[in-house]
């Protein structure tokens, strides 16, 4: 996703929109699309912190300011907003802090829809300084309006969630909307959107003739012979139509030569035919097992650049000083009757010191990750794991930084689960297809 800055953000939140816009990198590894970052579309008075444009569809992003952190915010659309069980009140009276922002959203969907109409539109309602857990009503969730407090991992959730178009969007439709919200953004040419997943605009396709005489006007009953009534100009003459060379006698004779060749191998050979079988499927990967738990590989890759595969500060350290390679693997590890997903990173540098350096960074809770290969390429199966409250370790060979992750699959994990560190540190060992 390419990030567009362009007037300052009005929320307090807005650095927090940018990073966690900004940590998607660049390109479709992601979820590509274009990041407007200040925008005030034409005849609006508001300043969007945001206007996501995506293949998929198109999101509204506004911060909302909270007047203290939170640990768990109930932020329902109508209704009131509680912050770890207190209501939200502003001058004494009790307030919903997402109705301004909302009524903003409404209007920008439609000029984005008068522009575009059959778009898919969603909000993004970003809260902070901080939130730890947002509740939204299960109701709330079917709608297309997420609350957020904006990482990179919940906003990848929110953007997957709402910019489910069935066709990619075209540079054509990107340009237009962009004319339509953002006159004055910098321009992006068309190598740089298609990079970003948008499709190229196809000509229309002029009809085939199809042979059939034109008609021409016909003088009234009664008028006088002249140019009133003879036509315009010389009369078309419809194309000539070869007769259609008919195929298929000449395809059955062939295909019945074939079967009786075939039937004569047979009879030489003394076996009888036998129905055809269905290709094989993919052999599910062997499992690679280290000290008892079986790991099986979901997803393994190599990339020669780490920052665009990166988030937070860790993204911004690397795209500082940079890394000789990355690595990364998905793995489901069998351990004590349950399934875990299992994300390694491998990365390499040119001298022991920046691996050092990146591992001291990646170890400080908050400053950010390497994404998961099969989260980001969606190679999990259902159900597929968020790594929320996953074990974390890390371990330096020198120049080489291994980074691992383990959750559990389809139930809640926390990082101190002592099974679940102990298979992050067995992975610390397991090799990286490739």
């Amino acid at each position: 996703m390419r990030l567009i800055r362009l007037a300052p953000q009005p929320a307090t939140v807005a650095e927090d929109i940018r990073a966690a816009l900004a940590s998607l990198g660049h390109g479709t590894g992601v979820t590509g699309g274009l990041a407007l970052a200040g925008v005030r579309p034409p005849e609006h008075s508001t300043t969007l912190d945001a206007l996501v444009i995506t293949p998929r569809g198109v999101l509204i992003v506004i911060g909302v300011d909270l007047p203290d952190p939170a640990m768990r915010l109930e932020a329902p659309l109508r209704g009131q907003w509680k912050s770890d069980g207190w209501p939200l009140v502003r001058g004494g009276d009790a307030v919903n802090p997402a109705t301004e922002p909302l009524a903003t959203a409404t209007r920008v969907a439609a000029r984005i829809r008068s522009v575009q109409g059959d778009l898919t539109v969603g909000t993004i309602l970003a809260v902070g300084p901080f939130v730890q857990a947002v509740d939204q009503p299960a109701t709330d969730l079917t709608g297309d309006v997420r609350v957020v407090h904006p990482t990179a991992t919940s906003m990848l959730a929110a953007v997957a969630s709402l910019a489910t178009g069935t066709n990619p969007m075209s540079t054509g439709q990107v340009r237009a909307l962009l004319r339509a919200l953002a006159p004055g953004a910098p321009e992006v040419r068309e190598h740089e959107l298609r990079a970003e997943g948008f499709v190229e605009a196809q000509p229309p396709v002029p009809a085939e003739p199809t042979g059939q005489p034109v008609s021409t006007p016909v003088a009234p009953a009664g008028a006088p012979p002249g140019p009133t009534a003879a036509p315009p100009g010389p009369r078309p003459v419809a194309p000539s139509r070869k007769p259609a060379v008919r195929w298929l006698p000449i395809t059955a004779i062939a295909l019945l030569l074939g079967l009786l060749v075939t039937a004569i191998v047979l009879a030489a050979s003394g076996k009888e035919p036998t129905a055809e079988q269905p290709p094989p499927s993919n052999p599910t990967p062997a499992p690679h097992t280290v000290d008892g738990i079986d790991f099986v590989t979901v997803a393994a890759t190599g990339e020669p650049d780490c920052a665009p595969h990166a988030t937070g500060d860790v993204q911004a350290r690397l795209s500082e000083t940079g890394c000789a390679g990355l690595r990364r693997g998905s793995f489901t590890a069998s351990v004590e009757g349950g399934k875990a997903a299992v994300s390694i990173a491998v990365l390499r540098f040119a001298e022991p010191e920046r691996a050092s350096e990146l591992r001291k960074l990646s170890d400080t809770p908050g400053s950010g990750a390497i994404l998961d290969l099969g989260t980001a390429s969606d190679r999990w199966p259902q159900p597929a794991p968020d790594f929320a409250g996953s074990a974390y370790v890390s371990r330096t060979e020198g120049a080489t930084l291994r980074l691992v992750q383990v959750s559990w699959i389809g139930r809640p994990s926390t990082p101190d689960d002592p099974t679940l560190v102990r298979t992050a540190t067995t992975a610390l060992t397991v090799p990286l297809p490739g």
